[in-house]
């Protein structure tokens, strides 16, 4: 199963590195094959989760679905993420989602050669 912004089935890339299988695309992709897709806000709820403090986001390239498919979560956990970004453009993308939700960001380290941010965030209290 794969987390992502809707449930269903999604198209999984398996490549021949084990840490790159994606939904997203690989370039040292060995076969696809469909996987069940849910939104965590989905698992939850099916759950019945009263309480989760940390999720890690490790996706390859689509940090931005599991986002959106998280934003109940999100919301009604006020969850602390860690996240692996993928590219400068995702990086922007999530902290706009981020910001939007009162979230603070701090970069645990910069972009380096495969294009890798890990970053850290949390909900800020007013």
């Amino acid at each position: 199963m794969c987390l992502s912004e809707r449930d269903g089935w999604q198209r999984l890339i398996i490549s021949s590195l084990p840490s790159c299988h994606s939904t997203e695309g690989s370039i040292h992709e060995v076969c696809k094959i469909t996987v069940k897709a849910k939104k965590l806000d989905t698992l939850t709820e099916e759950l019945a989760l009263k309480r989760c403090d940390l999720v890690k986001i490790d996706v390859t390239g689509a940090e931005q679905k599991v986002l959106n498919g998280a934003l109940n979560t999100i919301k009604n956990f006020k969850l602390r993420l860690l996240i692996e970004v993928h590219s400068r453009a995702l990086f922007i993308s999530i902290c706009r989602f981020l910001y939007a939700l009162r979230y603070k960001i701090k970069v645990i380290n910069g972009m380096n050669k495969g294009n890798l941010l890990h970053v850290y965030a949390f909900y800020k209290e007013t």
